[in-house]
């Protein structure tokens, strides 16, 4: 049986408040230090790459830019890619958790190359 327009608008704002408490329970801030290297088009590959997310960017004296990120922690594996794809151009400040997940990532590659390395070495 179809719901009556009253009761139809009733069950979608409870939806769109749960949803609204949803995300506002998962959603996390990370404050990243962007370097601006004009060569590689850090700037713009960083607001492309994060052009889902709600950011901030306030450029520093040096010509860093200070960027402020939100997004919610169902889109970290997501964010901790985006942030790789950056390299060296992209400094993460916090959180905590997202800037440790980054050097266990890069670590983990280093190892993985020096194995590669190893090997390529022993069998020449």
């Amino acid at each position: 049986q179809p719901l009556d327009p009253e009761a139809k608008e009733t069950a979608a704002a409870a939806l769109r408040e749960a949803f609204a408490r949803f995300l506002a329970a998962h959603a996390t801030e990370a404050r990243l230090t962007l370097r601006y290297l004009p060569q590689k088009n850090a700037l713009v590959r960083f607001f492309s790459r994060f052009e889902r997310y709600d950011k901030t960017a306030e450029r520093q004296p040096d010509g860093t830019y200070d960027v402020r990120l939100t997004y919610y922690d169902f889109d970290e594996a997501d964010v901790l890619a985006a942030i790789l794809s950056l390299g060296p151009c992209l400094i993460v400040q916090g959180p905590d958790d997202l800037r440790t997940a980054v050097i266990e990532r890069l670590r983990a590659a280093l190892a993985r190359q020096s194995a590669l390395l190893r090997r390529s070495d022993i069998s020449s």
